[in-house]
């Protein structure tokens, strides 16, 4: 695949060595460079009917450049390499350091597990293919409750190929498949409205796609909105709280998942950027953060800046085991980088950040 994609993006492995080598014509101590082709669809049915539709397309190349602290990152749209080099001369006068760059002999394409297989890549699907599952989502949400007054339904499918290459002369090339299904729907009973929804993602083919899970989908939501009607305001007050599978992952997520992110506690923001190995809760606890389910919208064959996906125990037996490093944060607390490097696009440098995280099960019932 590395082979097709140099192709696909129009440089040869030469040129890939020759932008690094002006990434660090400044000095620095790593660069890298990270091409992206994304291709995203959206479909929306509302009103009975599919009535939305919508395509785009985003493409470049980042480059950075990292010498010590700084941190020197330029993006361009176009791919030649006259506008490579600029963008490479730029990402290395940002990070302007006196260090000389002495590169390794032989290049290492990188081989890895592949946590996304797909059967019918979403390049090779239509709308034609689609249109049913949004029609038959609508059908089913209708016959499940006579409060149903309105019915939203989404499809979004992406790919992305990247093209990842660095100044330790490791490459990759991978294939990221990304589904995301939604339904909406709107209930009315003696003069009160209700609405709410539920959702599928994952990296996976056209596969995913099936009406049983369109049927499951379209239960869930019905179930979610009709207990609005019968729900009523909880007690408020201090009370024990056992945290159920499902839901509860948000609320691990925003209030301690990001708070594991190493730039947080490298700054200093977060509050265990002093509890490294120290007890922070219950021995029964213990929390991962993991890019190697298969599937799963959070995993990765590498990150965004070569790392393998991997899993990560944060909290071990009650005990804070690691931060979510990229490399930069790995170097600054003298560990490895945990595979935890993202970026938005290419045209924002990594960060690290969560993938898959969750608490295991514990004794509770």
């Amino acid at each position: 695949m590395y082979k097709e994609y140099l192709e696909f993006f129009g440089v040869t492995q030469e040129n890939l060595q020759e932008i690094i080598s002006i990434a660090l014509s400044k000095g620095g101590d790593y660069a890298d460079i990270y091409m992206e082709y994304s291709i995203i669809n959206e479909l929306m049915l509302r009103d009975g009917e599919v009535n939305t539709a919508g395509t785009h397309i985003d493409y470049g190349v980042g480059i950075r450049v990292v010498s010590n602290d700084k941190t020197g990152y330029a993006y361009s749209e176009i791919t030649s390499m006259e506008e490579m080099k600029k963008a490479a001369l730029t990402a290395a006068q940002i990070a302007n350091e006196n260090n000389s760059y002495i590169p390794p002999v032989k290049v290492n394409i990188l081989k890895g597990n592949n946590f996304y297989p797909i059967e019918k890549g979403w390049d090779d699907v239509n709308i034609s293919y689609k249109v049913p599952y949004l029609e038959h989502m609508n059908n089913i949400i209708f016959s499940l409750d006579k409060k149903v007054v309105k019915v939203i339904g989404k499809i979004t499918d992406s790919s992305s190929k990247i093209l990842f290459f660095n100044s330790n002369y490791e490459g990759y090339a991978d294939l990221r498949p990304m589904i995301s299904v939604t339904a909406t729907c709107v209930m009315e009973s003696k003069g009160r409205v209700e609405s709410s929804g539920a959702s599928r993602s994952f990296r996976k083919g056209f596969e995913f796609l099936t009406n049983d899970m369109i049927e499951d989908l379209a239960k869930e939501c019905v179930q979610k909105t009709s207990f609005l009607f019968t729900a009523s305001q909880p007690k408020g007050g201090m009370m024990d709280v056992v945290m159920g599978a499902g839901s509860s992952g948000i609320l691990l997520h925003e209030a301690v998942g990001h708070a594991f992110e190493a730039d947080f506690n490298r700054k200093g923001t977060s509050i265990f950027s002093d509890c490294m190995g120290k007890k922070i809760c219950n021995e029964s606890i213990n929390i991962i953060d993991d890019g190697t389910i298969t599937g799963n919208r959070g995993s990765c064959n590498w990150d965004d800046e070569g790392v393998p996906g991997q899993k990560t125990y944060m909290v071990k037996d009650g005990v804070l085991n690691s931060y979510l490093h990229d490399r930069i944060s790995a170097i600054f607390y003298g560990v490895n980088p945990t595979g935890n490097g993202r970026r938005e696009c290419f045209r924002f440098m990594p960060i690290p950040r969560m993938r898959a995280t969750y608490m295991e099960s514990g004794k509770a019932n």
